[in-house]
Formats: C-alpha cells, structure tokens, sequence
C-alpha cells in the first residue's frame, strides 16, 4: 500500500465535508445554499468524484479543485456517487485515508418516488431504453441505491454517526432555511443572515417522454418489499421520521 503524507498544517485547519447523497434527492438545491456561506469553499465542479477516481494515497492535488480564501473553513464536495454502494464499494474507506474526521450530509428521499424521478432522469438523457430487460435492470440498480441505511452505515460504521447529518428530502424541501442552519452549525460555521430558500432546482425534463414516464403498481411493491427493512432500520439506528414518505407507506404499512 502507498504510504500517504502527513497533512499539512492548511489540512488540519479545514473541515473536509461531503454531500453524499442520495441522488435525485435535492443534493443540488442543498450545494448552492451551502456553497453561499463566506467561509465554505465548494468544489469546482460539484461532482468531483475524487474518491472513486483516485487510488489510495494519491491526493496530494485535491485541494487544487477549491477556492480557497484565508477565511475559508469548510471544503463541500457534493459527490452523490460516494453513496452508491455496490457500484462504490470504498469511498468512505478512501477518505477516511484522507481525513478521519471529515463530515458528511447525506438526503434521503421516499424510494418510490426517488427511484421514479432516477429512471425518467436517465430515460431524458437517453441513458436507458424502456425494452422490459432495461427496465428492470435499471429498477434493481436503483432500489441498490435506495437503500440509505446500508449507505449511510458504511460511512457511520467507519467515522461514527457525530460526523453525519442525515435528513429526508421531504423534511429539506419544506423548511430549507433551518436544515441549511442545522447544516451551517454542523459544519461548525455561524449561521449568516439573510439565508434564503431556492426554487426547485433541475426539476424533471419532458426530453425522451420522461415526464410521462411512471412505475407501474407492481413496480412499486417490489420496491416496497425490498426496501421495507432499510427503511425501519433508519428509524431504529439514525432517529430518522420516513412517515413522510407517503408513496411508500401505503396505508401507513
């Protein structure tokens, strides 16, 4: 194994923090209000992908990809591939390589309704085909990244749950400005004045006949069925409300 560097004393000083995830579950609308605050430097581009793309010990150019000011205390990546375990299986390894004590805010969305906005995501961009093989494919690679518990516990299990924020996209959508100063407060920044919500932010595109694009019934029970057990366990170990996620607690099963 590579040996790595002692960090430099510039390393020390800042917080490393990473929006994780999940995707489609307002990770954009949530890095332009964080990237407004003076003292947070946010990556250039948002998705740098940086601990999926370089091996372990080869970071010594990471900083290279932020605005750094002498005010500047926080780093914000907004890398949501970091949650997409199995195709990722060792970015929070890597970075707690990196930095042991980074944090990490993670969103969380209803499943059925986030793992529909995905597919119509990927059909806009011609990404998939609607052939029944492709369909399916790409359901169980979605209901894969759906699974926030078994996300969000690979980087708990290795830097402790203190160092992550977790929240429901519902919960964010409806009260941006006190998630934003939760997050602020967390990253260990003071909240400034005048914080303002955002409009929805890359809402879904008609391109491809996207916006017509909807799960069938019994799409959605598998999802239920296979998620049912993740979702409760996020209440049990994280404290997380999911009974906002009204499409997928069908008669609050």
């Amino acid at each position: 194994m590579q040996s790595i560097a002692a960090p430099s004393e510039e390393d020390r000083v800042l917080t490393h923090a990473f929006l994780i995830g999940g995707m489609k579950c307002g990770t954009w609308t949530m890095f332009k209000l964080l990237r407004k605050h003076p003292a947070i430097a946010a990556s250039k581009p948002k998705e740098l992908k940086y601990f999926t793309n370089s091996a372990f010990g080869e970071w010594d150019d990471y900083h290279a990809n932020f605005d750094i000011k002498p005010r500047t205390k926080v780093l914000l990546e907004g890398t949501v591939q970091y949650s997409r375990h199995p195709d990722t299986k060792d970015s929070a390894y890597k970075i707690s390589r990196f930095d042991p004590s980074a944090r990490f805010i993670y969103l969380m969305r209803d499943p059925v309704a986030r793992i529909e906005s995905q597919l119509a995501h990927r059909i806009a961009r011609e990404e998939i085909d609607l052939t029944d093989q492709a369909r399916r494919r790409e359901l169980q690679k979605a209901i894969s990244f759906s699974q926030y518990f078994t996300q969000a516990g690979a980087f708990a299990s290795i830097f402790g749950p203190e160092q992550m924020y977790l929240q429901t996209f519902e919960h964010f959508v409806r009260n941006q400005v006190s998630v934003v100063e939760e997050i602020f407060g967390f990253l260990g920044v003071k909240v400034p004045d005048g914080v303002e919500a955002l409009p929805p932010q890359n809402v879904r595109r008609a391109d491809h006949g996207a916006d017509r694009f909807a799960l069938t019934a019994e799409e959605e029970d598998m999802i239920r069925d296979s998620l049912h057990d993740e979702a409760q366990s996020l209440t049990t170990a994280f404290g997380i409300d999911t009974s906002v996620w009204k499409r997928f607690w069908v008669d609050g099963q």
